[in-house]
């Protein structure tokens, strides 16, 4: 074999094994995600709850920034009150007004002066209001622990 060949099977190697181990993390980040959606955290798109996807005729999209509370730190996705509070005005709105969806785009130590950037960050979400839950961690000095 001569010196290129050991140089390009070199390089190929590397490669492909990058490729390789970027895919298999990949497909196990997906998988755990998948797993442990309704216990914890947020879902892949970085929000806690179910993926939502586009507006469906007649919907109406509100999203919650906030803090913990909002978040429902403590308590699975289907018990934090954003998810209560869809199923509740779903419950009672009639069919013809269209469905109301809320997200919930809140987080732990989130304070107001970060609502901006998450509400600019989910833009592509579509929303027709926000509904703003703050207070607890605006209580003391500027908490800029979240940039």
């Amino acid at each position: 074999m001569t010196r290129r060949r050991k140089i390009v099977f070199v390089i190929l190697s590397v490669v492909m094994s990058f490729i390789g181990a970027t895919a298999v993390l990949l497909a196990l980040d997906l998988y755990v995600h998948a797993k442990f959606d309704d216990y914890a955290g947020t879902n892949i798109w970085g929000y806690r709850g179910s993926v939502v996807g586009t507006n469906q005729d007649g919907e109406r999209r509100v999203v919650v920034v906030g803090g913990s509370t909002a978040f429902g730190y403590g308590v699975t996705p289907t018990e934090a009150f954003p998810a209560v509070l869809e199923e509740l005005l779903n419950q009672d709105s009639d069919q013809a007004d269209g469905k109301i969806s809320i997200v919930n785009l809140a987080y732990n130590n989130e304070g107001a002066h970060s609502f901006r950037f998450t509400l600019k960050d989910y833009e592509y979400l579509d929303y027709d209001a926000v509904l703003f839950y703050s207070g607890y961690n605006n209580l003391s000095d500027l908490n800029m622990s979240v940039f």
